[in-house]
């Protein structure tokens, strides 16, 4: 057998599932522009309302950041051409005559405004401003597409000159937490192929408005001229890993996800871990976590005597750190075994970035991988990686998966899919974010129909820590073996306290949202 398979065992064992029978807003520190007396031409126009603030945007030169729940993207709208003044124009595009507009630099926050009862402030509208309790601050928000309205998943999110972030879901939603020492600095948004944006967080504070990104358009004579050879680019990476990545341990806080799907049931179980990173050019040191909370969801809708348990995941996040464990197709010994193409030139906070993508030959009928890799064209780090088996060979790797289930079912893989990404701190690049996602078909012996069955994991990195960095005891860290679900706790709204998290996507809230929590219930 070729050795990449050894490895791709040595990667994909780590994941291992188990089949069983069985039963308002604060005063900016920004200067705020009064400029909404400003006049814009708009021409006639009806459209929803989406598009109609799209066009005061550009006419007016401010970015429009408001809440879905205030303003009805989708609402068909009617504006006659003339002359408007800023204010005015956006009541009329939205049908609200009581929503207020706060400038802060080239950002437009729409919102109602709350009527104070205290003080001298009787009567009198303003942005509703609780008293301080905590020493942090929260912003919010749900990140869409300009051109398509379609959701952002997996921006990063962070507080310049802090190791603060964290990731938008897969609806584009985020929630970052932060100290208030940090208000001074502006809340940063980046994504592959997007414009980034810097945005001050009184206008995230407190809400969840909707922030539009803006596709970075690469011209074409540049695409064609910059033709690149990706394995050179590959090497490159590799020789310098040591000046990229860090060369010193540091600790990641970091919120873990896994869930199990299957018919109408799903557990859930969820964990904020601290990692020990060893640094990138270590071999006798590797990588550990320990566990600083966790909780696990669960609930039956059907009896059902499937039971599905995720094994190592917490293991497979800290090899899926590719920069670390290089897999074979950024292996040079292992370049044999694929086809190369340099397929696009991106950007991300302002950086140009090579894409490669790349594919087993056709030679080859083990299950490897195919996929794409970003690297930066200037420093060549490795930024991102998005992957899977290749999918005419997954239903192969069902050995490597699986590694016990009952003689009456039958398994098997349909897609097995990997996304890891990377993030800047003080000149050094830290894992950012790793999901996995896999898909299976369950099918029962002697019946005609299968069912799906999804398994999915995530880590985001929260937190970085670079002083008084120790691996460690071994009653402390997790084995690599551990079962992170088995273990009973009760559901606590206010579990996470201070910690960063990523929100639930829209269809996990839908199926969370059909328990009914309470301090009380157990989880099973």
């Amino acid at each position: 057998m070729m050795p990449t398979i050894q490895y791709y065992k040595k990667l994909l064992l780590l994941l291992v599932i188990i089949l069983l029978p069985g039963a308002c807003l604060l005063a900016s520190s920004s200067t705020i522009i009064d400029d909404l007396d400003k006049k814009i031409k708009v021409p006639r126009i009806k459209d929803n309302v989406y598009k109609v603030l799209n066009l005061i945007s550009e006419r007016s030169g401010y970015l429009f950041i408001y809440d879905s729940k205030i303003v009805d993207n989708q609402e068909i709208v009617r504006l006659n051409e003339g002359e408007y003044d800023i204010r005015e124009a956006v009541k009329l595009a939205t049908g609200n005559q009581e929503i207020e507009i706060k400038l802060v630099g080239r950002h437009a926050l729409i919102y109602i405004p709350e009527k104070r009862a205290t003080g001298n402030n009787i009567g009198k509208d303003s942005l509703q401003i609780s008293p301080k309790k905590d020493s942090v601050i929260t912003v919010s928000g749900r990140l869409l597409d300009r051109g398509t309205g379609e959701p952002i998943p997996f921006a990063t999110i962070y507080i310049e000159k802090s190791s603060y972030a964290t990731i938008s879901n897969l609806s584009g939603d985020f929630r970052l937490v932060y100290p208030d020492t940090l208000t001074t600095f502006m809340v940063k948004i980046s994504h592959m192929g997007y414009i980034s944006r810097e945005i001050d967080y009184s206008l995230l504070n407190r809400q969840t408005p909707t922030i539009f990104l803006d596709q970075k358009v690469i011209p074409l004579q540049e695409i064609v001229v910059r033709v690149v050879d990706p394995l050179t680019s590959i090497r490159e990476m590799l020789r310098k890993r040591d000046n990229n990545y860090s060369d010193i341990p540091t600790y990641i806080t970091a919120f873990y996800r896994e869930g199990v799907e299957y018919k109408k049931n799903i557990t859930l179980t969820e964990a904020v871990i601290q990692i020990y990173k060893a640094p990138v050019s270590s071999f006798f040191v590797f990588d550990q976590a320990k566990l600083l909370k966790k909780r696990r969801v669960s609930k039956e809708f059907e009896k059902d005597t499937l039971v599905t348990k995720v094994r190592s995941s917490i293991n497979s996040i800290l090899m899926l750190d590719i920069v670390s464990n290089p897999p074979d197709f950024i292996s040079p010994e292992f370049f044999q075994l694929y086809n190369y193409t340099h397929t696009d030139i991106t950007t991300i906070d302002d950086r140009r970035v090579y894409k490669f993508s790349f594919e087993q030959k056709p030679n080859i009928n083990e299950p490897l991988y195919k996929g794409d890799i970003y690297i930066d064209a200037e420093n060549s780090a490795l930024l991102k990686a998005q992957f899977e088996i290749n999918p005419t060979y997954v239903a192969k790797s069902k050995d490597m998966l699986i590694m016990k289930r009952s003689k009456n079912i039958d398994l098997t893989p349909m897609k097995v899919e990997y996304n890891i990404s990377y993030r800047n701190y003080n000149g050094k690049y830290y894992v950012s974010h790793v999901r996995s996602d896999l898909k299976f078909k369950v099918k029962r012996k002697k019946s005609l129909f299968s069912t799906p069955l999804n398994v999915w994991f995530e880590m985001v990195n929260c937190k970085i820590d670079t002083l008084n960095v120790k691996k460690f005891s071994p009653s402390e860290k997790i084995s690599p073996r551990d079962i992170l679900s088995d273990t009973e706790f009760e559901y606590d709204e206010n579990f996470w306290g201070q910690f960063n998290v990523i929100i639930p996507e829209d269809k996990l809230k839908e199926l969370i949202n059909l328990y009914i929590f309470n301090s009380e219930q157990k989880t099973k």
